[in-house]
């Protein structure tokens, strides 16, 4: 258990990059934005903005440093690459938890406020973190779980297979996507995919992004136990 948070504690040791830049970018967006919705008349129904998608960049950021700039850390001073996964696992999910209920508080005092005074929702984005406070929680933690596993997975390619086999990855990623799009098209179900898209709730979505983050999990542990230094 020990070893587990000694790993979950090197992300955080580079505070500024992991901590400091993100929630600083994030509390710039936000303020530029109170700038400007202050500044112009108030719209019926308020105004949206997509700058929370900033700390999610971040989030894949993030993953994906942890494990190029980390791991080789870790297995020089003698962690398993087993152990090492488990304490990243470690960090992205009580950094998820810090980060959700941080987000979430952000999102009732915006609620309270009728968008800061002002009608801006910037934590409140409409159908997907406008819920109950508990939905909006664990939107907001699978989301920043989901981008960094996402991130954390290209690290972990990139350290198995170095920048070529990253991009044959990515160039996969495209084909497969590519393929997926002309069956759905040869079998003319474009209209029944716009339907359960346009049928899926904010909970559905998490719940998918849920079950990515497993997907990605087992690839990444299956990777990484080969990932190289």
């Amino acid at each position: 258990m020990k070893t587990l948070v000694y790993v979950a504690r090197l992300p955080r040791l580079d505070w500024i990059n992991s901590i400091a830049v993100p929630w600083g970018a994030l509390t710039l967006s936000w303020l530029i934005n109170m700038v400007i919705f202050a500044s112009i008349p108030a719209q019926k129904g308020g105004g949206h903005t997509g700058g929370l998608a900033t700390l999610f960049a971040f989030m894949l950021v993030i993953g994906a440093v942890t494990i190029v700039r980390f791991l080789p850390f870790g297995l020089t001073v003698g962690l398993s690459r087993r152990v090492y996964y488990l304490g990243i696992l470690t960090f992205v999910v009580s950094t998820g938890v810090l980060y959700a209920a941080i987000l979430t508080g952000l999102n009732l005092v915006e609620s309270e406020t009728d968008g800061w005074g002002i009608r801006l929702h910037f934590f409140r984005i409409p159908w997907l973190l406008d819920g109950p406070w508990y939905r909006t929680f664990l939107t907001n933690f699978v989301l920043l779980v989901a981008t960094f596993m996402i991130g954390a997975m290209l690290g972990v390619v990139y350290q198995r297979f170095r920048l070529v086999g990253l991009t044959a990855f990515l160039a996969l990623v495209a084909i497969a996507l590519t393929i997926v799009s002309l069956v759905i098209t040869w079998h003319h179900g474009w209209h029944r995919f716009g339907h359960f898209v346009s049928g899926l709730t904010a909970l559905g979505l998490t719940g998918w992004l849920a079950l990515l983050i497993v997907v990605l999990g087992v690839g990444e542990y299956a990777t990484i136990r080969r990932a190289t230094v």
